[in-house]
């Protein structure tokens, strides 16, 4: 499955370790689903998880990012006419929409209303029942 993960997901996964946001990571990890991302997504995870606040190992960030670059594929997002909240959500959208990927994120109302921004329990659910896939053809 293609899957852009947003940054939250991954903060929850580290500080949790076991509830859907670690299996949604863990499965990027191993490279059962197909991580998207671009530079400034990678950016973005190693600004964040290295924040003070959150006091993760720096062994811990560097193996889940290096999983992420490892396992998954770097491809260059194309600009979307959509509103946000916050911009620096829009990379992640972008990305998502140009390879049919879901976004797999803990804050669905940053984004535009559609079918492949996804809970990641929803993510899950899709894995777990097929026929519950949204289509996933790129945007034009």
């Amino acid at each position: 499955m293609l899957v852009v993960i947003d940054t939250n997901v991954i903060v929850s996964a580290l500080l949790t370790k076991r509830d859907p946001t670690a299996e949604v990571v863990a499965r990027a990890e191993r490279g059962d689903d197909i991580a998207h991302y671009n530079y400034d997504i990678i950016q973005e995870y190693e600004l964040v998880l290295k924040r003070d606040k959150f006091k993760f190992d720096k062994d811990i960030i560097d193996a889940t990012v290096n999983a992420i670059l490892f396992q998954g594929k770097r491809v260059s997002g194309k600009p979307v006419d959509a509103q946000f909240s916050d911009e620096s959500d829009r990379k992640f959208y972008e990305v998502a929409k140009s390879v049919g990927a879901y976004l797999v994120t803990g804050n669905l109302r940053h984004f535009p209303d559609d079918p492949l921004v996804v809970s990641p329990r929803e993510f899950l659910d899709i894995i777990a029942n097929p026929s519950n896939r949204a289509p996933a053809a790129p945007s034009k």
